[in-house]
């Protein structure tokens, strides 16, 4: 510590909190180079873990509303009379008719993109 002539009786309070300060101040040290790399890379996995997130909530948005359209079409095929009449004589005929519509989705699906 320092002397008591450093901080006589005349002594403002700034230079007494800047010779504290100064006193307790921790030692200076070196960057800890393995933890800095650890955060850079914790920071770039977040980010594409964000980047994927958002990619597959649009591929979610885009395939619901594919297959809203889909059953849309499909509902309003159904009210036809005609469709009606078929599907009253032989209901297992419902399926198969689908068949096109689940091939049309299926067309329709994009490939999964990679992200780097």
């Amino acid at each position: 510590m320092s002397s008591d002539a450093e901080l006589g009786p005349g002594a403002s309070d700034e230079a007494f909190a800047a010779l504290l300060a100064a006193e307790l101040a921790p030692p200076e040290r070196g960057v800890d180079e393995p933890f800095v790399a650890r955060v850079a890379l914790a920071v770039v996995e977040a980010e594409r873990y964000r980047r994927w997130r958002r990619r597959i909530a649009g591929q979610l948005i885009g395939e619901a509303m594919v297959l809203a359209a889909l059953a849309a079409s499909l509902a309003i095929i159904a009210r036809a009379e005609a469709v009606q009449a078929v599907l009253a004589e032989a209901p297992e005929l419902a399926w198969p008719a689908a068949l096109p519509l689940l091939l049309i989705w299926l067309i329709t699906r994009r490939a999964p993109r990679t992200v780097v």
